[in-house]
């Protein structure tokens, strides 16, 4: 497949150009507070392009809050009870914040009128939750592997590193998650009072977390199942 119809299937789909529109929205984020006041004209711009790419993405999630409904109720399919629980703990949280975050699309759309900063407050604090609960499930991912490391053969010598290794040789999928979800807990802790993150620290945070995303729906064998 050449670069051109590679890029056309790609863009195709509303994940990938929310990804994208998230690339661009952090990568802004980052650049603003990099110029800081050194150029009016260029910070307003880039906080234009900000806003407008964070409308857009709004508009691509709406509707969401029904597919991550469907996704709980499958995920209590799973036999294991911790990662049942952790799995419909966070599609709960998530469907809660594309409900909240449908609603900050209509007031900024003029649907709705009034106040939409505390919509969006509790739009932040339900992906922070959901965001912490993945990582969660990520980290109890990698107990489980290090319980059947210890009883498999693959323990060919007991040390550290021979462990890290085997961790990213065969769950490179938990491992990116990880990554992603430790830079989406930096992004959302932004949103905390008890936090001081200034927006260069969230720029960087988003864009890493829009890379390792966008590679996931590159390479779907990294993605990991129940994400």
């Amino acid at each position: 497949m050449d670069s051109v119809s590679f890029f056309v299937q790609f863009t195709s789909k509303t994940t990938s150009r929310d990804k994208l529109c998230r690339l661009v929205q952090y990568t802004a984020k980052l650049i603003g507070h990099i110029t800081n006041k050194q150029n009016d004209s260029l910070i307003k711009r880039l906080k234009l392009l900000e806003s407008t790419m964070s409308t857009s993405r709004k508009t691509f999630r709406l509707g969401k809050t029904i597919d991550m409904i469907h996704c709980a109720l499958m995920a209590l399919n799973e036999p294991d009870p911790i990662l049942r629980t952790l799995s419909v703990s966070s599609r709960a949280s998530r469907g809660a914040f594309f409900f909240c975050d449908m609603i900050v699309w209509a007031f900024k759309a003029g649907v709705l009128e009034g106040d939409f900063k505390k919509w969006a407050m509790r739009s932040y604090k339900y992906w922070s939750c959901a965001v912490f609960i993945c990582l969660l499930r990520d980290l109890y991912e990698l107990i489980k592997f290090m319980e059947a490391y210890k009883k498999s053969k693959l323990k060919v010598k007991n040390n550290e590193k021979e462990l890290l290794k085997d961790m990213i040789k065969y769950n490179p999928h938990v491992m990116l998650d990880i990554a992603r979800n430790i830079c989406d807990l930096g992004v959302a802790l932004k949103f905390w009072e008890k936090f001081n993150i200034n927006d260069g620290v969230v720029g960087a945070f988003g864009m890493i977390s829009s890379i390792l995303g966008i590679l996931e729906i590159i390479y779907p064998h990294y993605k990991l199942k129940l994400s």
